[in-house]
């Protein structure tokens, strides 16, 4: 009987020290509080800047304003537009930050070419002029496959459009600086290298269509309008 007493104790205890172990867990466990509606707003107000910012950077990349040998439109100002933005994205797709120093790169070379026809001078850098178009193609690809990721995460309908112009975008652009490395007669370059420019510019209008956008489908008034 007595054992029987001490034994019953005993689990009793064992009891309470399980109920203490769990409570002490608990206890540990931080737990996150949610973000209210504020940050949220807040976040996607800096989002909708922060893509606002690319369509700005694509419209100055396809646009040259020269007078004489300067264009006052540089494309290493659209790189650094870019580059400002860069780490918004980052939040919202992880890969956007191996980006960051392709766009640096980017951003000096066109730099210094900038500062080359300023001077009137005409680098004869033909292979590294070949990497850094590569390089090019690669970023640009990514940026708009990370925007268009974005687009889908938060149900706007320019994802798609933004994945089909950024593939007939690269194509474009590969086809245009192929012929330059190639041997092919000055007439056939001239003709197809005009109008493949051509065809890129009307890819290029469109293209900055859809990214501002998805300025607007990602503002939290359409986003409500799309979840109601």
């Amino acid at each position: 009987m007595t054992s029987k007493i001490h034994t019953d104790i005993g689990d009793v205890n064992d009891d309470i020290d399980d109920t203490d172990n769990i409570e002490e867990r608990n206890d540990k466990i931080s737990v996150q509080p949610l973000p209210d509606r504020e940050h949220i707003l807040q976040d996607r107000k800096r989002l909708c800047n922060a893509v606002r910012i690319i369509a700005w950077a694509y419209l100055l990349l396809h646009l040259d304003l020269t007078f004489g040998t300067v264009n006052v439109l540089p494309d290493w100002a659209g790189y650094l537009l870019i580059l400002d933005a860069l780490p918004v994205l980052a939040k919202e797709e992880s890969s956007a930050v191996l980006l960051k120093p392709l766009c640096i790169i980017l951003s000096l070379w066109e730099g210094i070419m900038w500062c080359a026809a300023i001077f009137g001078a005409q680098p004869d850098w033909e292979l590294i002029g070949l990497l850094v178009n590569v390089v090019g193609l690669y970023f640009h690809f990514q940026l708009l496959t990370d925007l268009a990721l974005i687009a889908e995460k938060y149900g706007c309908p320019e994802g798609k459009r933004i994945l089909k112009l950024r593939t007939v975008r690269t194509i474009l652009l590969t086809l245009t600086f192929l012929p330059q490395y190639l041997t092919f007669p000055d007439s056939m370059y001239e003709g197809s290298t005009i109008f493949l420019i051509g065809i890129n510019l009307v890819v290029a209008y469109f293209l900055c269509r859809a990214l501002f956008s998805l300025c607007g489908s990602l503002t939290p008034d359409a986003q409500e309008e799309r979840d109601g």
